[in-house]
């Protein structure tokens, strides 16, 4: 079993296959993008990739061959939801029904980030607002942030949700979270993370040369130090990520 992820180095994009037990990494085929901004592994093995002002692509061979399926551009971040695919960027928040093949927008605004736990989805846009879902994006709402009101004016890095549990990060805040679905929240300065992440029960957070996890958004440790930043981490990630920690 063989998966495929997308590194930055020194600001080169490469797509690299990891054989699970594996201790070294070994580039495919060259994929000849300028800039890959997220991964996304599909149930079905089929990989999306988003390809900075290019739009979005799509692999039905692990990654070795690509198509373009959407031509949007300014699109940064993907998220499974529950069977949909939500897409983010300066154009609004965009979804798909059937694994990528076809996209409508679902909210105008510009987003910076997604994630997506089952049908709890979670968008971060500009002017610190904060797009919530518990149906999978069938309604939407935006809870309270006036706790750092001095925020308005940032983009939301990193967002977020399952079920009551929400985190955010904002260019210039500190991690803050919720557990009561945004009513309150409160500061965690133990991280300082640039996205986050939810895969098998534990939350992810990742910053340059630091990946942390957590069960909670409250509590959290460290993995290796020496760990490259990772920019995408789709759900075929899992077995690099038990491997790394």
């Amino acid at each position: 079993m063989t998966v495929r992820i997308a590194l930055s180095l020194a600001s080169l994009w490469l797509v690299f296959v990891l054989p699970v037990k594996a201790q070294f990494w070994e580039a495919t085929p060259a994929i000849l993008f300028d800039d890959v901004e997220d991964l996304l592994v599909l149930p079905n093995g089929d990989v999306l990739a988003i390809v900075d002002g290019d739009g979005i692509y799509r692999s039905t061979d692990s990654g070795t061959s690509f198509i373009k399926v959407f031509d949007v551009s300014f699109l940064f971040e993907m998220a499974l939801g529950s069977n949909r695919i939500f897409a983010v960027g300066l154009r609004g928040t965009f979804i798909s029904d059937d694994n990528g093949l076809t996209w409508n927008q679902l909210l105008p605004s510009d987003a910076w980030t997604v994630t997506a736990i089952g049908s709890d989805i979670a968008v971060g846009g500009t002017a610190s607002i904060l797009f919530n879902s518990t149906d999978n994006g069938a309604t939407w709402t935006i809870p309270n942030v006036d706790p750092i009101p001095y925020l308005e004016s940032t983009a939301v890095l990193a967002v977020v949700r399952m079920g009551d549990l929400i985190g955010y990060k904002t260019i210039f805040s500190d991690f803050m979270v919720s557990t009561n679905g945004g009513t309150t929240w409160s500061t965690v300065d133990v991280i300082d993370p640039d996205r986050l992440h939810y895969i098998d029960g534990l939350f992810y957070a990742d910053r340059f040369d630091e990946v942390w996890t957590s069960v909670d958004l409250q509590n959290w440790n460290q993995l290796g130090a020496d760990i490259r930043r990772v920019w995408s981490w789709p759900v075929s990630m899992k077995g690099v990520i038990r491997m790394l920690s």
